[in-house]
């Protein structure tokens, strides 16, 4: 909602702290509205979950695809990196 009532240049002129501050929570605040919305709309009389475990179990859980090395993860990034050095990105295919 702050973000909406405020053009960014505005948070670009504060201290950097302060700036982050707002709008790291603008954006909890925003999320959080939309997990509100989504709760409303799947709540039944058969059903109920509260407000907070419902929020709880909705926070974003780490996507993990694939368990690399870090050796493997930075060959892959200097692979990506030669590429689009070259110009041929599109072409890489891991």
């Amino acid at each position: 909602m702050l973000m909406a009532r405020y053009d960014i240049t505005y948070f670009m002129t504060l201290p950097l702290k302060i700036g982050y501050k707002l709008i790291t929570t603008a954006y909890s605040e925003t999320e959080k509205q939309k997990a509100w919305e989504l709760w409303l709309s799947r709540q039944s009389s058969d059903s109920f979950q509260p407000f907070s475990k419902f929020l709880e179990n909705s926070k974003d859980k780490p996507n993990v695809r694939h368990k690399k090395s870090a050796a493997e993860m930075l060959q892959e990034a200097s692979h990506i990196q030669d590429a689009m050095i070259a110009g041929r990105y599109k072409e890489v295919k891991m």
